[in-house]
């Protein structure tokens, strides 16, 4: 497995760039941002091909599931379409090489009025029709001289037949690392009577902003974007990369930990979402934000004919108020610590095997997924495990600094039909069935012992609604079945089912169905007791809340919606 690098070298290493030796002045002027560089650069005249404000020169950058843009120049044709092209403007680097550090939209000087208004759609709408038709000719923008771009030597010749519409910088820190991207809209469309009031002009505009965590540089990025934040109140947009926070923009947050994983995290401001948008637990916790994310296991040389085998990705979610609210993941990887006696190959043997940790008791910071999640075991929480042969999912509570459940509950499509109880130390104390229970889970349940041995006297029922069996331990391990469920002839006054049940006798025998119906309505009830029978605790109705109040059945828990 080859070393894993830094995040900042992985990032800048896959851009075409290394850490600068000394700061380099950036190549546009704050001051003067629409002025054109003419000094220590190099400029290309390029097509734009695709017409969307000049982001041509942008690449995705893919570094063990990290994804950032990052200003390139393109492999394009040389030179300027008929209707529009593009200007990229490279300094040196420091260590001998170029990076891009601002480009130009240009486009042609006769413009059509056949304009759209809004900003979403006027790009498009300029290389479209900006000849002009029969019906719509063209109207240009007028050339008046060009002072800030013919100060150029290359760009005095194109002034007179193009105009600079838009400017976008690129900024770079003294380590060469990009901390920002920033447009600037020339107000030269005026000049053109038919269009102005018609495109909206936005002298300054802040697209992009990078920031590198201070305790961890070589190690960790946080990208927000401006797109995201939308005007508060009256409120402007910010165009200060300070004033950008979880709670006004969207953010993209990556890490490059140093044994190769990678983690992906992006937020949005809650209240610039659509309630119907977010789910459940974040409406009830999120506070000011919310998010979701992943973190990928670090990539290897393993796999047949080079190429490397998918990986599976953890996903998380996290809120402002709350902190990680679970984390979700395919196989038995993740989260082996807490395996318990239980988790064997051949009981949880599923084609889609899910591991989902809920953290419903206690805020769990989102620094402990930035980490890579292996300090979740320090906080209490929920393993919730599906898709298994059994097709039970299975529900584990634990105390927080521990790998020993308090707590496990079986659930399938019929509901609760098995929870368990330990100590501190991972001891049983209480396991309750209900109704028909799978033997092949590993805790057969041999209630013939109970009768050999004199304890059991009535026949315990498996209806899925009120065939409870209880079992207490004790400090030894030793077993005792506390109650049962039966079936009760109110007429007859004793049990209604043969007992044992295994003798082969039948039941009370009826005429007919319609019989059989009316007497079980009317004349049997489900009783819950010991298991000697000789009295009832509780009627037909009440089992499941007396099963809650005396022996804590189904409440735990096991993620936001029971609360």
């Amino acid at each position: 497995m080859r070393k894993p690098m830094s995040w900042t070298a992985a990032m800048l290493c896959a851009a075409g760039l290394m850490p600068f030796a000394q700061a380099q002045a950036n190549c546009t002027d704050r001051s003067q941002p629409l002025a054109s560089p003419v000094g220590n650069v190099r400029l290309t005249l390029q097509h734009n091909f695709n017409g969307n404000s000049g982001r041509a020169v942008f690449t995705e950058v893919h570094v063990e599931g990290v994804h950032l843009r990052w200003p390139r120049k393109p492999e394009q044709k040389p030179g300027f379409e008929p209707l529009d092209g593009i200007v990229i403007y490279e300094q040196p680097d420091g260590v001998g090489g170029w990076r891009v550090c601002r480009e130009e939209l240009w486009l042609n000087r006769k413009l059509s009025g056949r304009l759209g208004s809004g900003p979403e759609n006027w790009n498009y709408q300029f290389r479209r029709t900006s000849i002009g038709t029969a019906n719509h000719p063209a109207v240009p923008v007028l050339y008046q001289g060009a002072p800030l771009q013919e100060r150029n030597p290359i760009l005095k010749h194109v002034t007179p037949h193009y105009f600079m519409h838009q400017a976008i910088g690129y900024f770079y820190d003294a380590q060469g690392r990009l901390v920002e991207e920033r447009g600037f809209d020339s107000d030269e469309i005026n000049n053109n009577p038919v269009l102005r009031n018609k495109v909206p002009i936005r002298p300054e505009s802040l697209h992009h902003c990078i920031r590198y965590h201070v305790e961890r540089p070589q190690e960790v990025a946080w990208h927000g974007e401006s797109t995201g934040a939308q005007p508060r109140g009256g409120e402007p947009t910010p165009l200060d990369c300070a004033k950008f926070t979880r709670t006004n923009s969207i953010w993209n947050e990556y890490d490059l930990l140093p044994d190769g994983r990678s983690i992906q995290f992006d937020s949005r401001p809650t209240d610039k979402v659509a309630p119907d948008h977010i789910d459940y637990a974040n409406k009830q916790l999120s506070g000011a934000w919310f998010g979701g994310g992943a973190i990928y296991p670090a990539r290897s040389d393993a796999g047949s004919a080079g190429q490397e085998p998918p990986r599976v990705g953890t996903r998380f979610s996290a809120n402002e108020r709350h902190g990680l609210t679970f984390t979700r993941t395919q196989g038995l990887g993740f989260g082996d610590r807490d395996r318990t006696a239980l988790f064997t190959d051949d009981v949880l043997t599923g084609h889609d095997l899910d591991i989902q940790y809920n953290f419903p008791f206690e805020p769990v910071p989102l620094e402990v997924a930035r980490k890579g999640l292996d300090d979740i075991y320090r906080y209490r929480r929920v393993r919730v495990t599906s898709g298994s042969r059994l097709g039970a999912t299975i529900y584990e509570e634990f105390l927080a600094g521990s790998h020993l459940p308090v707590r496990r509950m079986w659930s399938n499509m019929n509901g609760i039909f098995r929870e368990e109880f330990f100590n501190e130390r991972g001891h049983p104390t209480r396991t309750i069935n209900r109704g028909y229970f799978d033997q092949d889970a590993g805790y057969p349940e041999d209630l013939r012992a109970y009768v050999a041995a004199g304890v059991l006297k009535v026949t315990p029922i498996s209806d899925r609604h009120f065939g409870f069996r209880v079992y207490e331990y004790d400090a030894s391990g030793r077993e005792r079945l506390a109650l049962v469920c039966w079936e009760y002839d109110t007429e007859e006054n004793k049990p209604f089912m043969p007992f044992p049940w295994w003798n082969g006798e039948q039941p009370k025998q009826f005429a007919n169905r319609q019989e059989r119906v009316q007497y079980y309505r009317f004349k049997v009830s489900k009783r819950c007791g010991p298991p000697d029978g000789r009295r009832f605790v509780v009627e037909t109705g009440e089992i499941v809340n007396y099963m809650r109040r005396t022996y804590d059945w189904g409440n735990m828990k096991y993620s936001y919606y029971n609360h």
